[in-house]
């Protein structure tokens, strides 16, 4: 039986335009995918007219973060502000966004294309056509947000990625301790892993066909290290011709970059719902 009850129901009320105030509430529910129930929290306008449906966002975290990272370290109170849009920010602890390659169970790409979504379509008024969907995140939520625009296009308009580790499964690691090399490779495997095959961003990219993705967008500071991997994902969408928006300006790899490069995504899904 899938848990509707709120967790620690915040209801911040910011001061909004006209879609009312918007509340900021944390939520559980039971995965089927990961098998144990997960955290995610919203900001959703207060309903202002009944019936009416809102367009949804889902903004990724980073690795070593957690779903309350965005609220806590950029204004993304302020920025939504007076925006009709709802905002999920779900848990995706160092899972890479990804069905893990030792098959423990660990299917965060189920979870987060099929749990996720009808939990909350269930339990908020959300336009829930793929128009009206959108997908984002930033470091490795940023290669989760553009490989499930790739892996599922019928779910997303846009797919956007903020200084994504999007060369992720081209490397051995990214020289963490033994713990976080340990749960690396319970991801991926191996480098000559069928896994990292199916989850090279690069790869799915140079294979897809223009039609029918959603618009991605990709944005990285110029003093990310990130930056060539970033570069070569938006050389291969141009290539391919597939609809994209690549951004690059002055910035590292922190919060104050993401805070403010947020807006622009929040920019292009006001320009597709209007």
């Amino acid at each position: 039986m899938r848990a509707r009850a709120a967790l620690g129901v915040v209801a911040l009320l910011l001061a909004c335009a006209p879609g009312g105030a918007r509340e900021e509430t944390d939520y559980r529910f039971h995965s089927a995918a990961l098998g144990r129930e997960m955290p995610y929290r919203v900001l959703a306008p207060a309903a202002d007219a009944p019936g009416r449906r809102y367009p949804v966002l889902y903004l990724l975290h980073g690795l070593g973060g957690h779903f309350d990272d965005w609220t806590q370290y950029t204004r993304l109170g302020d920025h939504v502000e007076g925006r009709a849009l709802i905002v999920v920010m779900p848990e995706g602890a160092n899972s890479w966004y990804v069905n893990w390659h030792d098959g423990a169970g660990e299917r965060w790409e189920d979870y987060l294309s099929r749990d996720l979504i009808a939990d909350v379509d269930a339990r908020f008024p959300t336009d829930a056509r793929r128009e009206s969907r959108f997908i984002a995140g930033l470091s490795m939520g940023g290669y989760g947000a553009l490989r499930m625009g790739l892996k599922h296009p019928e779910q997303y308009a846009l797919a956007a990625s903020l200084s994504g580790a999007l060369d992720v499964t081209r490397r051995e690691t990214y020289g963490w301790d033994d713990a976080l090399r340990a749960e690396f490779r319970r991801t991926f495997g191996p480098m000559d892993s069928a896994r990292r095959k199916e989850d090279d961003v690069m790869a799915l990219a140079s294979r897809a066909a223009p039609r029918g993705l959603p618009l991605f967008y990709i944005d990285c500071g110029t003093d990310d290290p990130f930056l060539p991997g970033n570069r070569e994902v938006a050389a291969i969408l141009q290539r391919r011709r597939v609809p994209y928006e690549y951004r690059e300006t002055p910035g590292r790899h922190d919060w104050p970059y993401w805070d403010r490069q947020i807006v622009e995504v929040l920019r292009l899904i006001e320009r597709a719902v209007r």
